[in-house]
């Protein structure tokens, strides 16, 4: 097989034209061996994984000998063993970076560094090979739809967790040239406009209802759903924060939480009980803040209301973050992401370490100084025989203090002007892609954060932004782990209808709302 093109050459390609309409590649054909409901269950990704770690298969690039063949369709087959050994590829780069392989010997950690990197030098060399001879198939759209999106259970022995082709290209071991290639993105702004295409659409007036709302609720809309509610949620702190209840007169009396209080709780609660992200971190102040105060309400002179000062201005400054839900992600994702990426790891990579490198100098210059400018030193400061309890700090000790932290700046701002000089800028020959504008390694950086919005959201029936996700939480995940624990694995599969019920009764009636702002681009 030809290798001829470098991982450059393959990473520079032209999104700037790209619609939701432009075909994913030349003379596309129609899916033909599509799986359907009759089609016996998938396999489970793990059992595959570990044979192909623990060296039981020499040769991963031979996959007939770990690839099953009872798989439904090419297409099938194609996206299984991508999972798998994107899979393994996570896991062999996570052991080498960790340093789980060490062991006590010298020459055997030796040994093992060597035989890691010849796995992964393996693994890479696969994919290449699967991919490439994927893409010589020329497939359409629903086939890469399937290749991207098929759901593999992850065990043997339950099916409710699964792991998909796109779950792995967001990560950061993810090969970059099958993430930056031009027809997984377009494939990738259709379902985002406009869900995954659905096949052999049943005849009837309902199904062609049905087949309607499931058009207007795409990813996209659910997404501005989320992000509305989380606004809604600032303006209500944002009033808080600007008129809080004044304290009562009589000093027996007591502020008790209003509908406004309730629900901002309600909502904070709500996101700190999803998926760990940064963008839970103001809320879970949020959340201390209301719960630290409760049975009454955080007041001005109180530490709590300072916390949801402080949580309001992280939520201001990470809404421009490329982190769900965000403005950013309503404008092209082009354009948009790259700049945001670009200030997220200027202030992630450069700025955040500088300040925490210097942060305990910066306290404890702080705290110098505080102490210095009292009239009435602490007591564990006095010495006994040379200070007084009211002798304040000579103004000679003042100004070393004041020097001090002057020069913990100074430091600070140098170190960060020097990392600055070093980070990656704007490239004097502009690339050919509108993603890599910037650098190449912010352009791919932009497209996992792009593909991670997309999985996020899609299929939009598996995702209950809050407060709707305590609905899901009650009367889904509960029962579900319940019935886990206790290994009645079917019943719990099962009860995934009530997950499906649950969405169509409490987030498809507020998301068909919201569809109507985009419904001129699904009939256009």
């Amino acid at each position: 097989m030809d290798q001829s093109n470098g991982s450059s050459s393959r990473v520079q390609v032209d999104e700037e034209r790209a619609t939701e309409r432009t075909p994913l590649l030349p003379h596309a054909r129609s899916p033909t061996n599509a799986p359907s409901q009759d089609d016996p269950p998938l396999p489970p990704i793990e059992p595959t994984v570990l044979r192909l770690l623990s060296d039981s298969i020499l040769d991963v690039s031979l996959s007939e000998a770990w690839c099953p063949r009872e798989l439904p369709s090419e297409d099938i087959k194609t996206a299984f063993m991508l999972a798998v050994l994107l899979r393994l590829n996570v896991l062999i780069n996570e052991a080498a970076n960790s340093g789980l392989y060490r062991a006590g010997d010298l020459s055997q950690q030796l040994s093992e560094e060597l035989n890691l990197a010849s796995k992964l030098r393996n693994v890479e060399h696969a994919i290449d090979e699967i991919w490439d001879s994927y893409k010589r198939r020329r497939p359409s759209s629903a086939e890469l739809e399937d290749v991207l999106w098929t759901a593999f259970p992850l065990k043997e022995e339950t099916r409710l967790k699964t792991l998909r082709v796109i779950d792995l290209l967001g990560g950061m071991y993810a090969p970059k040239h099958i993430l930056a290639e031009r027809f997984v993105y377009v494939s990738l702004l259709r379902t985002w406009k406009r869900g995954r295409a659905k096949r052999d659409r049943k005849p009837g007036v309902l199904a062609y209802i049905s087949y309607l709302l499931d058009l207007v609720c795409a990813p996209r809309v659910l997404h501005l759903l989320d992000l509305f509610l989380q606004i809604a949620f600032m303006l209500g702190l944002v009033s808080y924060v600007l008129q809080p209840m004044d304290e009562p007169a009589e000093s027996t009396l007591t502020l008790s939480p209003t509908l406004r209080e309730i629900l901002l709780t309600i909502y904070s609660y709500s996101q700190v009980l999803q998926p760990w992200r940064l963008t839970t971190v103001p809320f879970i102040l949020t959340a201390l803040a209301f719960t630290s105060s409760f049975p009454t309400i955080p007041h001005p002179d109180g530490i709590a209301y300072g916390v949801l000062l402080l949580a309001l201005i992280v939520h201001l400054v990470l809404l421009h973050a490329p982190h769900t839900p965000s403005p950013v992600y309503l404008f092209p994702p082009p354009k948009a992401l790259p700049l945001a990426t670009l200030v997220w790891h200027g202030i992630s990579k450069v700025y955040l370490p500088v300040l925490l490198f210097f942060f305990p100098a910066v306290l404890f210059a702080f705290y110098l100084l505080s102490i210095s400018l009292l009239d009435d030193l602490p007591g564990y400061l006095w010495t006994v025989g040379t200070a007084t309890a009211v002798d304040p700090a000579p103004m000679e000790t003042r100004t070393a203090f004041l020097i001090l932290l002057t020069v913990i700046f100074v430091l600070l701002i140098i170190t960060a002007l020097l990392l600055v000089l070093t980070y990656p800028t704007l490239s004097s020959n502009p690339p050919p892609a509108t993603w890599d504008r910037f650098s190449l390694s912010i352009g791919l950086e932009a497209r996992r954060a792009f593909v991670d919005v997309v999985k996020t959201y899609n299929p939009p029936s598996d995702y209950f932004p809050p407060p709707f996700n305590l609905a899901s939480i009650l009367f889904y995940d509960l029962p579900v782990f319940l019935l886990s624990r206790v290994r009645w694995h079917d019943r719990a599969e099962q009860w995934y209808r009530t997950r499906t019920i649950l969405w169509k009764m409490l987030v498809q009636p507020v998301i068909l709302v919201f569809g109507v702002f985009f419904a001129w681009g699904y009939f256009s």
